[in-house]
Order: C-alpha cells, then sequence, then structure tokens
C-alpha cells in the first residue's frame, strides 16, 4: 500500500525533472549568444575596432561550431565568410579557453589601410 507522502514525492520529483529540463533547454538556448558575445568583445579588445557577427551555431552534441560573417571595423577592415570548427567540452569549463580542431575559414577578406600623410587629405582624388 502506498504511503501518503508516495505521491507528493512523485510530484516533487515530477516538478524538479520538468525544472532541469527547462534550465538545459535555456542553457543550449543562450551558449551561442554567450559565445558570440565573447567573442566580439574580445575581437574588439584586441583590434580596438567594432566587431559583428551575424550568426553563432553551437552544438553541444556534435561539438561543432558556426560562426558565419564576422566584419571587424566599420569598412570593415577584415571580414569571414564562414568559421567551422570543432571543439572538445573539458576545456569549455575553464574559460576562457577553447581546444579547437580542424579549424576551416571560408572567404577571408583584409583590407589595406594606408596613412594620410599629415599635409594632404584623406579622401582619394
Amino acid at each position: 500500500m502506498d504511503s501518503p507522502d508516495g505521491p507528493r514525492r512523485r510530484r516533487r520529483r515530477a516538478i524538479g525533472g520538468l525544472v532541469g529540463l527547462a534550465l538545459l533547454a535555456g542553457l543550449l538556448v543562450a551558449l551561442p549568444e554567450g559565445v558570440r558575445w565573447a567573442t566580439v568583445s574580445r575581437l574588439g579588445n584586441l583590434t580596438g575596432e567594432p566587431v559583428s557577427i551575424a550568426d553563432v551555431d553551437l552544438n553541444l552534441f556534435t561539438r561543432r561550431l558556426t560562426i558565419e560573417d564576422v566584419r571587424i571595423g566599420k569598412r570593415p577592415l577584415a571580414r569571414l565568410e564562414r568559421l567551422e570548427a570543432r571543439f572538445r567540452l573539458l576545456p569549455l569549463l575553464r574559460p576562457p579557453s577553447l581546444a579547437w580542431s580542424r579549424p576551416s575559414i571560408r572567404r577571408p577578406r583584409c583590407a589595406s589601410v594606408r596613412p594620410c600623410p599629415a599635409n594632404r587629405s584623406s579622401a582619394l582624388s
């Protein structure tokens, strides 16, 4: 015969399981935005230029990271159409380290910028 605590205990476990699943789903949705924020802030600090990223896809199950349309600078000075890489999970627990394997970069572009002499206009003639 079930004790009166049996149904309560099952209900608590079910609620706890649903809360755990909701937290896991929230983490899986928020993680790509965290990668975007960390990448933009780190590249911005390194270059001193504004950085934008169009899309970040992070799949923890296949361990694949895809970053699309990275632009550095207003003009832009540098641009990557797509960056794909595989990563290891354990180094993610020790931020800010990330262990890459098999990275591939599609269509990198870099604009050369020549400083103007002090006595000339910056406009092209």
